[in-house]
């Protein structure tokens, strides 16, 4: 691919100065969606141990470091990052609205062939995000499965496995590459599961002398020799996946696909591993290990840069409409909440006021819109309401515990006033219009689902 080779050999060369709005106007894109990965789990994100896929795609990308997910669960945060919305009412395991405008059917209306594969449960056809794909994979019956829920069920849709892992998912999307019409512009989205929990990466991928136990509780006071087992293990799952990212490039580049390429890779939330109030995964919490995602954007022609704006995932699907020149339908953009980065991007970071603060809210099915975890965040200050471990209302001062080791009661009144103005604003604007139609669960549905910690008692 040679405009790489000459990123890679010319680093230190300005970028492009030409307009980046309609300047992909056709140009493929590819959206990579990683399951729970931690941004701070990256070697492009200053982790002591490398992911070359991934750090090389840094590389030439740009690299945002201060972006934030929407929510702490699968489909909201999805649906935020192809609608461009806040998910107001959406919760993971309800389905999602057909009137929610996606940015497959935005880009299908361009004329572009929209194709997804995705890999586990919360995303499959039967809740609805798939509005606009010509093709949406979600049959995992062929793959192994890391989940087993006894009665098969979840959010009471039925299944008999609940997910494919990172290899079986890259063998999915290349055999569908082979069936595309690649006549047309394409919109590809493959999402990853790993290394979503249960993780259990395959031999050879971590160093089995440092792991000492295999199982672990959602709820749970670790011990040091439990967090090297967890964390060597959650390690080994983002070192599968990255060789398998390695293993899809490979593959898109040799089908000819990455020739013309906007690729976009992101998380759709992080992990906690324990870090906060003993609680292991990320449903049910709003801290900084779930709410920063890693992203990264490689545009065709332009260097690799990094950028530290405040930004929210739901600015994605914006900033890939104005790369392509594409507008929003009216109906549409009236409910977006997103922006588009371009200026920022163009500016180095230099532009300022792209955003005041990032929102983001558990969206757990059965909890009352009331009462979800909901988290308003400045480049500065955080404020936490309806902690589900320290309820009420904390703070925390992040620009001098950035991993919010203290709790706070009180911040400067000036802080606290705009923590609350933000909070109103975000409310008000996610309140309308809805997303989501709830699914009633059955009886058996429920309790497995609180056994398992995907589901608050009510």
């Amino acid at each position: 691919m040679p405009c790489l080779l000459l990123l890679v050999a010319l680093p230190a060369c300005a970028p492009e100065q030409r307009p980046l709005s309609g300047r992909y106007r056709g140009h493929d894109i590819l959206l990579v969606t990683i399951d729970s990965l931690r941004a701070d789990r990256l070697g492009c994100y200053g982790y002591a141990k490398a992911t070359p896929a991934i750090d090389a795609l840094a590389s030439r990308s740009v690299v945002f470091d201060s972006l934030f997910t929407t929510s702490s669960t699968t489909l909201p945060a999805h649906v935020s990052l192809l609608t461009g919305r806040d998910p107001g009412d959406l919760r993971n395991g309800y389905t999602v609205s057909d009137s929610a405008v996606t940015l497959a059917e935005v880009l299908s209306r361009e004329g572009y062939e929209s194709r997804a594969v995705v890999s586990s449960l919360p995303l499959a056809a039967a809740f609805n995000l798939g509005q606009g794909f010509a093709v949406y994979d979600s049959d995992f019956s062929a793959c192994r499965g890391s989940l087993q829920f006894g009665e098969g069920r979840w959010h009471a849709q039925p299944f008999d496995v609940f997910d494919c892992d990172a290899g079986e998912t890259t063998a999915r999307v290349l055999r569908a590459l082979d069936a595309a019409d690649r006549s047309r512009p394409s919109f590809l989205w493959v999402h990853y599961f790993d290394p979503h929990f249960p993780y259990r990466p395959p031999k050879g991928y971590y160093d089995e002398a440092r792991v000492k136990r295999r199982r672990f509780p959602f709820l749970h006071q670790a011990t040091p020799a439990d967090l090297e087992s967890l964390n060597e293990l959650y390690d080994g799952e983002v070192r599968f996946l990255d060789g398998q990212l390695a293993a899809l490039f490979e593959g898109l580049e040799a089908r000819g696909f990455l020739e013309n390429t906007v690729t976009l890779l992101v998380s759709d939330h992080g992990e906690n591993l324990y870090q906060h109030d003993g609680y292991l995964d990320h449903s049910m919490v709003v801290y900084e290990t779930v709410m920063r995602i890693p992203a990264l954007l490689e545009l065709p022609g332009r260097a690799g840069t990094r950028l530290g704006a405040i930004a929210s995932i739901t600015d994605l699907m914006p900033t890939l409409l104005d790369l392509l020149g594409v507008e929003l339908p009216a109906v549409a953009s009236q409910a977006v909440s997103g922006r588009s980065l371009v200026r920022v991007i163009e500016s180095g970071g230099a532009a300022t006021g792209h955003r005041e603060f990032v929102a983001c809210e558990t969206n757990d099915y059965g909890v009352a819109e009331e009462d979800q975890a909901v988290a308003i965040r400045t480049g500065e200050s955080k404020m936490i309401l309806n902690n589900w471990k320290k309820g009420g209302r904390v703070f925390y001062d992040l620009a001098t515990d950035p991993d919010e080791t203290r709790s706070l009661t009180r911040l400067s009144a000036h802080a606290e006033a705009a923590l609350a103005d933000h909070h109103r604003a975000w409310r008000e604007r996610a309140a309308s219009p809805p997303l989501a139609r709830r699914r009633e669960l059955d009886e058996r549905t429920r309790e497995g689902l609180k056994s398992l910690g995907y589901l608050h008692s009510e």
